[in-house]
């Protein structure tokens, strides 16, 4: 799994979605900045995962993928 988004331009407030997304555990938040959301008015909630998937999904699994990125 590698983290990527298609955001053009970059917004840091839908990356900030992602990163609680993958981060926190919080529950029933706006999956989107836009009102109404284009996708819908449905919640998602934070997966929570442990800094060592958070590692291998923004960086490490790239890395191992394509070694000359490092």
């Amino acid at each position: 799994m590698l983290f990527g988004t298609d955001e053009i331009p970059p917004d840091p407030e839908v990356y900030r979605i992602h990163f609680r997304f993958m981060e926190s555990d919080d529950e029933a938040f706006a999956h989107s900045t836009q009102d109404p959301p284009l996708m819908g008015r449905w919640t998602i909630s934070g997966l929570d995962l442990p800094d060592d998937v958070l590692a291998r999904v923004y960086a490490g699994n790239a890395l191992a993928l394509v070694p000359r990125l490092a």
